[in-house]
C-alpha cells in the first residue's frame, strides 16, 4: 500500500534520528520514505511532488553523513571548508522539508475527501497550520538579530516543541491512513501483521474502539428510529 512504509521511514527519519548518529539515520529514513513514494505516487499528484522535494532531501543528507563521518574520523584536521557547509546544509533541508511536508499533507487531504473520510481531512489542514506556525517562529529564531538569552532560549524551545508537535501529529495521521484508507488496487487484499508488536497491539485497541462506537451508534440509531414510529402512531391513534 505505501501508507506502512510511508509510516516506518518517517519514524527514523524525523524521531529516531535524535540519537549521535543523526545525519546517517535521517540519510536512512529520507531513503525509505522515498520508496513509499514510489507506490503512493501513482494514486495522486501531491505524492509525486513530495517526493522531488524528497530528492534533494537525500543528497544534503548524503553530504551531512559523509561531513559527519569526516569529522569523526579526523577531528580537528576536518577541512574548514566542511565544517563551514554544515550551516548552509541545515537550513536548505529546513526549506525543503516545509515544501516535503506541505505537498504530503496536501495529497493525505484531498486523498481523505476523496475517500469521505472528514476526520482525515480536518487533521491534514491542522497539521498544515501547525507547520505554518513552525516555519514563522523558525523564520523568527533564524534572524541574525540579539534578542538577548532568556528570549533566545525561550524560542529556541518553542520551535523545538512545536516541531515535536506536529511531528508526532504527522506520524499519528500517516498511522490513520495506513488503518483506514484503501487505495485503487487494495480493495480485496487482507490486512498483513506487523512485525512490531506494538503497532498490531494498537491496531486491535483502535479496531475494538471503532467497533464498539459503531454499535453504539447503531444502537443510538434505532432507538431513533423506533421512537420516531411511536411518535407516528400516536399522532395516526388521535386523529
Amino acid at each position: 500500500m505505501g501508507f506502512g512504509l510511508l509510516f516506518l521511514g518517517y519514524l527514523i527519519a524525523f524521531l529516531l534520528y535524535l540519537n549521535p548518529y543523526a545525519a546517517v539515520t535521517r540519510l536512512i529514513g529520507y531513503c525509505v520514505i522515498f520508496a513509499a513514494l514510489t507506490k503512493l505516487r501513482r494514486h495522486n499528484r501531491w505524492f509525486a511532488f513530495s517526493q522531488t522535494a524528497a530528492i534533494p532531501l537525500m543528497v544534503l543528507a548524503l553530504v551531512d553523513s559523509v561531513i559527519d563521518i569526516t569529522t569523526r574520523i579526523m577531528g580537528e584536521g576536518t577541512p574548514a571548508a566542511m565544517t563551514a557547509a554544515t550551516g548552509g546544509i541545515e537550513t536548505a533541508m529546513t526549506l525543503l522539508l516545509l515544501v516535503f511536508h506541505v505537498c504530503l499533507l496536501m495529497a493525505v487531504y484531498t486523498i481523505a475527501q476523496d475517500t469521505d473520510l472528514p476526520s482525515l481531512a480536518a487533521a491534514a489542514r491542522r497539521n498544515i497550520v501547525l507547520i505554518a506556525a513552525y516555519a514563522v517562529l523558525h523564520g523568527i529564531w533564524s534572524l541574525p538579530v540579539k534578542l538577548g538569552d532568556s528570549y533566545t532560549v525561550t524560542l529556541s524551545l518553542m520551535v523545538f516543541v512545536l516541531q515535536l508537535i506536529w511531528t508526532v501529529a504527522d506520524l499519528i495521521l500517516i498511522f490513520r491512513c495506513y488503518m483506514w484508507i484503501c487505495l485503487e488496487g487494495d480493495e480485496d487484499m487482507a490486512q498483513k501483521p506487523s512485525r512490531f508488536a506494538f503497532v498490531n497491539r494498537f491496531r486491535e485497541k483502535f479496531e475494538r474502539h471503532n467497533q464498539k462506537a459503531a454499535a453504539e451508534a447503531e444502537a443510538y440509531a434505532a432507538e431513533r428510529r423506533a421512537a420516531r414510529g411511536g411518535t407516528k402512531k400516536k399522532r395516526k391513534h388521535k386523529k
